[in-house]
């Protein structure tokens, strides 16, 4: 799973981010990384949560993420960890 998301200017704390997982390999665990750029693209946070995926398996899962002042972006990522 990818994808970009913008943030408003005067979001910035801590936000709920919600995203589905689809685990199309392997039983295991499955890292999610959710990294912030700012607006010239440069990363200024980054955090990461694991969780382990049944084979096939699809999910919706909700992790709490600080978000950095300067950042204009955020985007998810899914990888077998």
């Amino acid at each position: 799973m990818d994808g970009d998301q913008s943030l408003s200017d005067s979001f910035t704390g801590s936000m709920e981010a919600e995203f589905v997982v689809e685990n199309n390999g392997r039983s295991g665990e499955v890292e999610i990384t959710i990294s912030f750029e700012d607006d010239e693209g440069t990363v200024v946070g980054r955090e990461t949560h694991e969780m382990t995926m049944n084979s096939d398996e699809q999910r919706r899962e909700t992790v709490s993420v600080d978000i950095p002042a300067d950042a204009s972006v955020y985007a998810v990522e899914a990888d077998a960890a």
